[in-house]
């Protein structure tokens, strides 16, 4: 199933049909380079993933949301995900911009990720009306003599 075709890094696979419709396929040999920064982009995004699920509930309660609503806040993620995430793909594709087609949705997601995180990090700050343009207000106390 796996035979070496004699050729430096390609293998040639059988297909698994009994008649052998589908013939065999050649996998070409990847760099690994290619794949250790796809793995690390993997790796990044679960790190993410794991970041957000440990810090979103107590993130909630600081903030001051019931506790009725925190499965509704765990189901809007991938929700929205399945929604917008074929309509965003779709205008990808038609997109013609001078950077070519994905950079600026890239570009344009990166900064909204940001603001969100910047938003989230400081939500108790945004919540009580402590926000300035400068940032969350630190507020500081001198002793009285």
């Amino acid at each position: 199933m796996g035979s070496d075709s004699g050729q430096a890094g390609s293998h040639t696979y059988q297909s698994l049909t009994e008649d052998g419709l589908l013939g065999s396929v050649k996998l070409p040999k990847r760099p690994t380079g290619r794949l250790i920064m796809h793995s690390m982009v993997m790796f990044g995004r679960e790190f993410c993933y794991a970041v957000e699920a440990a810090y979103v509930t107590p993130v909630l309660l600081s903030v001051g949301l019931p506790k009725s609503l925190y499965s509704t806040v765990w189901l809007l993620s991938p929700i929205l995900g399945f929604l917008l995430q074929p309509v965003v793909g779709s205008a990808s594709d038609h997109c013609r911009s001078r950077w070519g087609r994905r950079r600026p949705y890239i570009l344009t997601l990166v900064i909204m990720m940001l603001v969100g995180m910047a938003l989230y990090l400081n939500g108790d700050a945004v919540v009580s009306g402590k926000w300035t343009a400068q940032g969350p207000v630190v507020q500081c106390y001198r002793k009285r003599m």
